[in-house]
């Protein structure tokens, strides 16, 4: 379930990504951030959840959740790499 969910919220970065890419400054920064912000929250619901339903299931959780969105940061921040999408001085 955590790996899933961290797959979700990679998938849902690229998708964000891809169309903040196609619009204007401003409302792409919105798209972006927003996103990130509503995946986290996404994530801390999935928590709390967990830790209501399974309490034995939190500390499992919690560190697969917490792998698969590092690893899927790592390939996130690539990804924006190659794609250009950072640009520096």
């Amino acid at each position: 379930m955590a790996w899933g969910l961290s797959s979700a919220n990679f998938i849902t970065a690229l998708w964000s990504l891809t169309l903040a890419q196609r619009k204007a400054l401003i409302p792409s920064m919105v798209l972006v951030f927003g996103g990130g912000g509503l995946r986290m929250l996404i994530m801390v619901v999935s928590i709390i959840t967990i830790m209501m339903l399974r309490p034995q299931w939190m500390t499992l959780y919690c560190l697969l959740l917490l792998a698969g969105y590092v690893f899927y940061l790592i390939i996130e921040v690539v990804v924006i790499h190659k794609l250009g999408l950072v640009q520096g001085k």
